[in-house]
């Protein structure tokens, strides 16, 4: 019996507000805004798009989570430096760094975490979405960042204006 790739999409990857499916999600709506529609190539790879010649880290948080929620989760995305892997050579790199030019914070916006329903079907409106953008260069020596700390470096932005803020970095 041969499996039809859409039985496996929907059995694996509806639940959009799983944490590995978000992070996906992010990596697409990303890419969507840029008009990049090479899919990636590998899921080693040490960044998770290229636009031009700029590497791009997505990172996704939520407020609200697939599981029984007592509060509201406080968003924090990860931003530790890394070995970084050659896909040229088949070998991890030697030195912990950041891999990307730019990174990308989406922020999942809604707030009522005793509504998982309305979540999932919001999770793909990307009105629901807010996004930060900054310069690897520009970002702390940490291995997480909050909210906080993201409104100290830049200003959330929309989905139609990421185009413009990445290519300004």
């Amino acid at each position: 019996m041969k499996i039809k790739p859409s039985d496996f999409y929907n059995y694996a990857f509806t639940d959009c507000l799983d944490n590995v499916v978000r992070g996906s999600l992010g990596e697409y709506l990303v890419a969507t805004a840029l008009g990049v529609n090479d899919t990636p190539e590998s899921s080693w790879e040490s960044w998770d798009i290229t636009y031009g010649n700029i590497k791009i880290e997505v990172k996704t948080s939520s407020y609200v989570q697939t599981w029984k929620q007592k509060k509201l989760t406080t968003p924090r995305f990860g931003i530790p430096k890394r070995l970084g892997w050659q896909a040229e050579t088949n070998e991890w790199g030697n030195v912990k760094e950041r891999q990307a030019d730019v990174y990308v914070f989406c922020l999942f916006t809604f707030k009522d975490h005793a509504d998982k329903d309305t979540a999932r079907n919001l999770i793909l409106e990307t009105k629901y979405w807010d996004f930060y953008v900054i310069p690897s260069k520009n970002l702390p020596v940490q291995n997480t960042i909050g909210l906080w700390a993201l409104g100290q470096l830049t200003e959330p932005i929309s989905f139609e204006q990421l185009p413009n803020a990445i290519e300004s970095c």
